[in-house]
């Protein structure tokens, strides 16, 4: 089998799906076996922020993050140097940052933010990171409340990074908090310098432009990224493409029903969600994209939506502590068997009051006298 290029200059939209036709049979099995396979409570309750529960989870590592950080600044630092430094809570409006890594000699902050949806305050919202980012340091540090008023205190210096990957282009390379005053009281236009100021760089990560760029030899994004922006440009175009009137009326036919009105499209959305998901992660392997992420099962679950990487934690966490349960009552056991053994109670004996089987009890003995 030949191997695929993933440097492939092809768009998503030109790399087609060997059979459309196949690729739609599969979703309309699906529907009519809905009743049998699917549960339309779970289709309503899905997690909305896949993209940035994947991105988080890829480049949340120090050393995914350093590679980057790399590409994004050209300034190159060692994984061991940064240290995860997220907010530690919801800000106004339940905002929330993706990533934000901070150096160990707190010289610099980075804050990290994947968007489908291009929001012209970014500015705004990351001067409220900022600030309480710092917020949290200064409370960290003890002897801060002491030398606030005395001692002169060093800050770490932000930098901010929008990456894009949704619908349309950046219009702008940085966006400035500038922009967003209003011309003051008495003057006619806005001042050219300003007492405080953000800039935020902003990145089209869409996988055709990050190809065009290497083969300009421009920055020279990390693989995990090219890998992240061909599964979500895949997803998405697959997604969008069969939801068309086209597709749906080809849907409705092939259904058997006289009009598109008849289908159920909750169901219908929710299942061209899940093939364009299946389609988009196979298309991924193929390439070779994220060979070490696919194949996790909470990686699989937050593409999947069904649930955050925070609740995975959580779970995993749980299932850790009765792990860890369920190992002291063996260690309990095994001790049991052989303090009886020990006082020269018989096999069968023991076997009864530990609750295991003979066979285990003479396992257990044999593995200690060895």
């Amino acid at each position: 089998m030949k191997k695929m290029n993933v440097f492939d200059s092809a768009s998503i939209q030109e790399q087609k799906y060997d059979s459309m036709e196949s690729f739609i049979e599969k979703i309309i099995q699906d529907y009519n076996n809905s009743d049998q396979r699917f549960d339309l409570s779970y289709y309503e309750k899905t997690n909305m922020k896949m993209k940035d529960e994947v991105f988080r989870y890829i480049f949340g590592e120090p050393e995914k993050f350093s590679d980057l950080y790399h590409s994004l600044s050209g300034i190159k630092i060692p994984a061991e140097s940064f240290t995860r430094y997220d907010l530690d809570s919801k800000l106004l409006f339940g905002l929330e940052n993706d990533i934000s890594f901070l150096t160990k000699d707190k010289s610099i902050i980075v804050l990290v933010e994947q968007q489908s949806t291009l929001s012209p305050n970014m500015p705004v919202r990351c001067l409220v990171y900022y600030s309480n980012l710092i917020r949290r340091l200064c409370e960290e540090d003890k002897t801060t409340k002491e030398n606030m008023f005395s001692k002169f205190l060093n800050i770490p210096e932000p930098e901010f990074y929008i990456l894009y990957n949704g619908e349309g282009k950046v219009e702008e390379s940085t966006s400035k908090l500038s922009s967003h005053f209003k011309i003051p009281f008495g003057r006619t236009e806005s001042k050219k310098r300003h007492m405080i100021e953000v800039e935020v760089k902003n990145i089209d990560i869409h996988y055709k432009n990050l190809n065009t760029q290497k083969k300009k030899k421009l920055p020279d994004y990390p693989m995990d990224l090219y890998g992240y922006s061909f599964l979500i440009d895949t997803y998405d175009y697959y997604r969008t493409e069969l939801k068309k009137k086209t597709y749906k009326e080809m849907f409705y036919k092939k259904l058997g029903y006289s009009s598109i009105e008849e289908i159920n499209s909750v169901l219908l959305n929710n299942l061209i969600n899940r093939r364009a998901l299946d389609l988009a992660v196979t298309m991924t392997e193929k390439k070779g994209y994220l060979v070490d992420y696919l194949g996790r099962e909470e990686f699989r679950f937050m593409l999947e939506e069904k649930m955050t990487l925070d609740e995975f934690k959580r779970i995993m966490e749980e299932r850790g502590k009765e792990e860890g349960r369920a190992e002291g009552r063996r260690t309990e056991k095994i001790q049991m068997v052989l303090n009886m053994s020990k006082n020269g109670i018989d096999i069968k004996t023991i076997a009864v009051c530990a609750e295991l089987s003979e066979e285990d009890v003479k396992k257990i003995l044999e593995s200690k006298n060895k």
